[in-house]
């Protein structure tokens, strides 16, 4: 439905109940195609499975929320991709992942992660300014929590671990300190990144000129 803003309200509704023993379904997925040149803001919910969004060069993202179930969820930024709203994801057992790849940042985002018992991983890959500052909040009651950042050029990182015991891997350009991960360079594009888990916390940083 469009309104008197130009913009485009989509609702996608898939029912897949197979109640035995009529039907038997072993696994199921569903696809929607986005055209790249439509600003898409996206919420996903699954009753029962997961999710994965993956994006293309040039897509405008202005806000993902995903919450999911067994199965867990995945986002894909790919290089290229401009987002200009914030980004959630929930689940429950599956664990989650987020791949950061080479991402334009409209103004300031916040990224937040969040899961029950399974894993949560994040890799950051960033070569040079991306245009504003992120701040990713990873949390996980009990599942272990992993991230690897991959910095070069006119950005920066700093991480932080609830717990005294987390992992930290510094490589070249960063320093560890006080149970925290910072790049030996600042500047304005930045990313904060704090994680919390009563299972274990492995970070690794690397940024180079």
């Amino acid at each position: 439905m469009i309104g008197g803003t130009g913009v485009l309200n989509v609702t996608a509704i898939m029912d897949v109940y197979a109640p035995w023993p009529y039907h038997s379904l072993d696994q199921v997925r569903c696809d929607v195609v986005i055209d790249r040149r439509l600003a898409a803001g996206i919420n996903i919910t699954v009753t029962t499975g997961g999710a994965t969004v993956r994006t293309a060069e040039g897509t405008n993202i202005t806000g993902i929320n995903i919450d999911t179930t067994s199965l867990g969820s995945a986002i894909v930024l790919n290089n290229g991709t401009v987002l200009s709203g914030d980004v959630r994801m929930r689940t429950a057992t599956g664990g989650g992942t987020l791949y950061w790849n080479n991402v334009v940042v409209d103004g300031d985002r916040t990224l937040s992660m969040e899961e029950s018992s399974g894993q949560l991983r994040t890799v950051i890959v960033q070569d040079g300014g991306m245009g504003g500052t992120v701040t990713l909040l990873k949390k996980s009651v009990g599942g272990p929590i992993a991230l690897d950042m991959e910095l070069s050029g006119d950005v920066s990182g700093t991480v932080g671990a609830s717990r005294d015991d987390a992992r930290f891997n510094c490589s070249e350009g960063f320093r560890c300190h006080d149970g925290a991960m910072t790049s030996i360079r600042p500047a304005e594009s930045s990313f904060d990144v704090r994680m919390e888990s009563a299972g274990g916390i492995e970070a690794r940083g690397r940024w180079t000129p």
